[in-house]
């Protein structure tokens, strides 16, 4: 009988039953791990900006309109300096490990890359420390800056590359726990002692002691993980090869820049501290849209591609496309439509301009988050060059034409802003239309019109809102502005269910 049981359970129908139940179970286990890893992404993406985000009424309250609408254009700045100092350090570990045959090599590339950013890092700040005595009387000209204030941008913007790269590598090593601590531990030493030193009377330089704080935090935490992990190899020669390979990256991260950021520099040489103030609210808000849309954004990328070589392909990456298209519309209506009744409960009266300007911020936003989901056409070729094209002549429109459109409405500060807006608006709907164009000439997806119809609605109310919103009657009555906000949720709410959640043919099921 011992025998007989042992045969049967050595019987090779039912090793194979074992073997797929075990491929089964490791299959789910790598599922459930890979979604984990997503989700912490996403957790510390978006609740760093989310939290950022919560913090604004506080910081706007405490520093007052002038000097919020100063610190975020010192902020504007030192984003566009670390478009230059990061040297695309990042894409460089991406292909320099990327292209190692052994986990060694891999770990060689992570701990030179590492090296090159320190060093970056090192040069930048001697470089602005030492030049500090001509350059601050320079940059007076055009922003208030104290010399305190001055060392402390300095370190934000050499901080950078220092950040990124470590950063890079623990999602190369799939640590998202450690990317999670490290992302939203940071925003939260960050929110916890700008809180403390706006209540201390601190002003500006405590939200930049803040900053610098919990950067330095971040990078000490990075810099031991990548010392125990990889180590850091410091080689003058690499310095070079990476400046010669991310040269390319600087420019066009600067193009980018000139789409989003460059606006706020403008301006804040053409328009009132009340204004700019405003305006930059109206671009948080647009930035919280595009928050809302990333949970989409990080399950829908990594697989829109690999979807192509599947049966029916072109059709499911058609829907996913489509589907990130009326959800990003959507959710940008519905930000549009709660603002008026949000920012009143939070924000100054002066800074209610921003609904002026938010409308159509949020249409430009849209239009940029569909040009990015309808470009799959180009990542189908090798000519990577393409897309970098597009971004390159994005940002050389906005480049040239940001500074006339801003000075031409220089009369009003309205005008000056609504000039910034003009131009945003614009480029991101030329960008769309050639991603559109070009994408679908080199691999022509089955979008269907009826479901561009639907995107295109929840676009027509903001539209429409623009409209309404002129009439004091609108404005003045709490009952109008919440008729329209149910009657544009009703109309989200049918359009989800009919295209992207109705079962026989749901956009999200398809794709």
């Amino acid at each position: 009988m011992l025998s007989l049981n042992l045969k049967q359970r050595l019987n090779p129908q039912t090793g194979l039953r074992l073997s797929r139940r075990i491929g089964s179970l490791a299959g789910k286990l790598q599922n459930s791990s890979v979604i984990r890893q997503q989700a912490c992404y996403a957790i510390g993406i978006i609740g760093m900006k989310a939290v950022a985000f919560l913090l604004l009424p506080f910081v706007t309250h405490q520093l007052g309109v002038a000097e919020f609408a100063r610190l975020e254009t010192l902020l504007a700045l030192v984003n566009g300096a670390t478009v230059i100092v990061g040297c695309g350090l990042v894409n460089n570990l991406y292909r320099e490990a990327g292209l190692a045959e052994s986990e060694s090599e891999r770990q060689k590339a992570s701990a030179t890359t590492s090296g090159t950013a320190l060093t970056l890092a090192l040069i930048s700040f001697l470089l602005l420390a030492a030049n500090g005595l001509w350059l601050l009387p320079v940059i007076n000209q055009y922003w208030q800056v104290s010399q305190l204030e001055f060392l402390l941008l300095s370190l934000l913007i050499s901080s950078e590359g220092v950040l990124a790269v470590p950063l890079a590598w623990l999602r190369m090593r799939e640590q998202a726990v450690r990317f999670l601590q490290l992302t939203l531990g940071r925003t939260l030493i960050y929110a916890a002692l700008a809180v403390i030193l706006l209540k201390l009377g601190y002003g500006l330089t405590g939200v930049l002691i803040a900053s610098v704080i919990a950067v330095l935090l971040q990078i000490a935490g990075l810099l031991y993980l990548q010392i125990r992990d990889a180590g850091i190899r410091i080689q003058p020669q690499s310095l070079l090869r990476q400046i010669r390979f991310g040269l390319p990256f600087v420019v066009s991260g600067l193009a980018m820049y000139a789409t989003q950021g460059l606006d706020i520099i403008l301006l804040s040489q053409s328009a009132e501290a009340t204004t700019l103030a405003a305006y930059v609210l109206a671009v948080k808000f647009f930035l919280l849209a595009a928050l809302l849309s990333q949970p989409f954004q990080l399950w829908w990328y990594p697989r829109r591609i690999a979807l192509l070589k599947q049966d029916d392909g072109l059709n499911k990456a058609a829907s996913g496309a489509m589907a990130g298209a009326i959800i990003a519309s959507i959710l940008g209506l519905g930000v549009v439509v709660a603002a008026p009744l949000v920012t009143p409960l939070l924000f100054a009266p002066e800074l209610q301009a921003l609904h002026l300007y938010l409308p159509w911020l949020i249409l430009a936003g849209i239009f940029k988050q569909w040009g990015a989901l309808f470009n799959l056409g180009c990542f189908s070729t090798e000519r990577s060059e393409i897309q970098m094209l597009i971004e390159l002549a994005t940002g050389a429109l906005c480049l040239l034409t940001l500074p006339f459109a801003i000075n031409y409405g220089a009369g009003s500060g309205i005008g000056a802003a609504m000039g910034a807006v003009a131009v945003l608006l614009v480029s991101q709907v030329l960008r769309l239309i050639a991603y559109l164009i070009i994408s679908q000439r080199l691999l022509k997806l089955p979008y269907q019109k009826q479901h561009l119809i639907y995107a295109l609605i929840p676009c027509g109310l903001i539209g429409l809102q623009v409209l309404i919103a002129r009439f004091d009657a609108f404005q003045s009555s709490l009952i109008l502005q919440l008729a329209w906000l149910l009657l544009c949720m009703l109309v989200s709410l049918v359009i989800c269910h009919r295209v992207l959640l109705k079962t026989d043919g749901g956009l999200l099921r398809r794709s």
